[in-house]
């Protein structure tokens, strides 16, 4: 549509082959546009799962974790960790994030092993997990 100012188009993609590149070129009576815009449209989907996590900082009764974010999907995504006592199976903490996959889990008993479940979800769904496994440290024992 033009009117004489502006052009708008409208697009709206309908199979796999539609996306991609959109490219665009403008001419006016002060000539024409040398080197065209660019708009890439990405198709929308869940996201990939965080990627490179690793234990930062482990002690009695904390374990921090941090990872790479994976691909968003296109979308805004929310970060969660769930971490489960390995014998028995329990859920211990449930975290959250909409910042970054860093997360820290406090009040965990001492000297345990522990299953951390990683994973993200956008509107169009939910990554797949990974799990790391970490211990927390012996608590100090005094000597007298």
């Amino acid at each position: 549509v033009t009117d004489g100012k502006k052009s708008v188009a409208t697009y709206t993609p309908r199979e796999d082959i539609d996306y991609g590149r959109i490219y665009c070129w403008a001419e006016s009576s002060a000539g024409k546009q040398r080197e065209p815009c660019v708009f890439f449209v990405i198709q929308a989907g869940p996201p990939d799962p965080p990627d490179n996590c690793s234990l930062t900082n482990i002690t009695a009764h904390t374990l921090t974790i941090e990872c790479l974010p994976g691909y968003s999907g296109g979308l805004d995504q929310i970060f969660y960790l769930e971490v489960f006592s390995a014998n028995p199976n329990r859920l211990l903490a449930n975290l959250s994030s909409t910042e970054y996959p860093f997360f820290i889990a406090h009040g965990l008993p001492a000297g345990y092993a522990f299953r951390l479940i990683l994973y993200s979800t956008n509107t169009k769904g939910k990554s797949k997990s990974i799990t790391v496994t970490g211990n927390t440290l012996l608590a100090a024992q005094w000597k007298s």
